[in-house]
């Protein structure tokens, strides 16, 4: 069965929601933490896979000296191909290990995106990547009883369908480690590493 007819670019947004553009999940005014080069090496470099049943998406994550780069590209089976490039980097709430991005290319995502950082959690279990994303009802739950400065806005039924964290960095930290727990979602399908050719290619 076809999906229907949605621009190569949107579809990325539930493909990889632990990457959280602004339409799919919560988004921040300022960073959990600050940069820690000696926190890079912990990034997951490397080509992944994203298990998808109608589109191809590749995920390139990389490192220079102080900043992650994650670049998502999706292959749809129209012969379409769109791409979000994302650029922060790697932090620690306890043992969970955070990528903190933010959008920069294209011009008009990182535009909708107005700065505002995303957070994904990540490990590597059984020769995969695993990825989470923070979730939306208990951030909108903590804005709605004032624990944490922000907006929600909802969709039918009342499901928040964008939240807007507008914590300082030390307030955020505070409650996310009081709520590391419960406050990510972590997807069922595994991100698979893609092995270069026998070549070097």
């Amino acid at each position: 069965m076809r999906r229907p007819n949605v621009p190569p670019t949107a579809r990325l947004l539930p493909l990889l929601a632990a990457l959280l553009l602004a339409a799919c999940g919560p988004t921040f005014a300022e960073p959990l933490s600050p940069p820690d080069p000696a926190l890079l090496e912990r990034a997951p470099v490397g080509v992944w896979l994203a298990p998808d049943d109608d589109d191809v998406t590749w995920l390139h994550v990389g490192r220079d000296e102080d900043t992650v780069h994650v670049v998502a590209v999706v292959h749809d089976d129209d012969g379409d191909v769109a791409a979000v490039t994302l650029a922060g980097h790697v932090s620690l709430l306890g043992e969970l290990a955070l990528l903190e991005l933010r959008v920069v290319a294209p011009e008009e995502t990182a535009e909708e995106t107005d700065g505002r950082w995303m957070l994904v959690a990540f490990e590597r279990r059984d020769g995969g990547l695993a990825i989470a994303a923070p979730s939306m009802g208990l951030l909108s739950d903590a804005i709605d009883a004032e624990e944490l400065p922000g907006t929600v806005d909802r969709g039918l039924l009342g499901i928040p369908k964008d939240v807007r964290v507008d914590a300082d960095s030390a307030t955020l930290r505070a409650w996310a480690e009081a709520h590391v727990d419960e406050l990510f979602r972590w997807e069922e399908r595994l991100l698979v590493p893609v092995e270069p050719a026998e070549d070097g290619s």
